[in-house]
């Protein structure tokens, strides 16, 4: 009788706790985007071309993470109270399966657990914002982030051990990760110090990730996710092939 007082409660708090994150990152990116359309900001904006651009990229970057948060989060707090992780079989992928193509855009916003979620599913975030702030085109972020999944999806189906299911964001972020950095670097601008800093900060545990071989780890995803984001950035900065300038 006291374990499963003591194991509702638990449950009961996780709960609460679960749904208080997705509350709160809710109301933090509207009251952002609410001091972004005050008058003061938006005369602040236009004092130059450079401020209002600059502006703009921030205030789309926290509409872009701030959705990918809810919809990640979400996902996974109604796939558990809601559906009972059948959300989680229908996206996850299997290596060598039948040809998986909506799959391949599903499994990274699927989790096996909390601490899976908040893990990977935080720094995509942050590193897909900055991505957004970077990039100086929406339709070229979009076109990236298309190019990101197909990458790490179709490697994970061809590569992976046969029947192995695959979820998590991990190689999603380390796409972003490894984009935001090269891209960055090569703008030779403001780019290069935001690329510089993710570096500083993120560049051990990334590169811990990256070469993690443990027995629940999607080595697959994450090896072409990384590629992926390293071979666009080249391929769209000023010195590629596909540059937009």
């Amino acid at each position: 009788m006291i374990r499963w007082i003591t194991d509702t409660a638990k449950a009961i708090w996780f709960f609460l706790k679960f749904a208080t994150v997705i509350i709160l990152g809710y109301l933090v990116m509207m009251g952002v985007l609410w001091l972004l359309r005050q008058p003061m900001v938006i005369e602040f904006k236009r004092s130059s071309i450079g401020v209002w651009d600059f502006l703009e990229r921030f205030e789309t970057a926290v509409t872009v993470s701030g959705w990918l948060f809810l919809l990640t989060f979400g996902l996974h707090f109604l796939d558990r109270y809601l559906f009972r992780q059948r959300l989680l079989k229908f996206g996850r992928i299997f290596s060598k399966g039948f040809f998986p193509l909506v799959k391949m855009f599903t499994f990274p916003f699927f989790h096996g657990n909390f601490s899976h979620l908040r893990g990977t599913a935080s720094l995509t975030v942050l590193f897909a914002g900055l991505a957004v702030m970077i990039i100086p085109s929406l339709t070229l972020v979009l076109q990236v982030a298309i190019i990101m999944f197909l990458v790490q999806g179709f490697g994970v189906w061809i590569f992976g051990k046969r029947g192995t299911p695959h979820v998590g964001s991990s190689g999603l972020m380390l796409g972003l990760f490894s984009f935001d950095v090269l891209f960055g670097i090569l703008e030779l601008g403001w780019q290069t110090a935001v690329a510089l800093l993710l570096l500083y900060f993120f560049g051990r545990g990334m590169f811990r990730t990256l070469t993690d071989r443990g027995p629940n780890t999607s080595v697959e995803a994450h090896f072409w996710g990384f590629a992926s984001g390293l071979v666009i950035a080249y391929f769209v900065s000023p010195f590629g092939p596909l540059s937009i300038y």
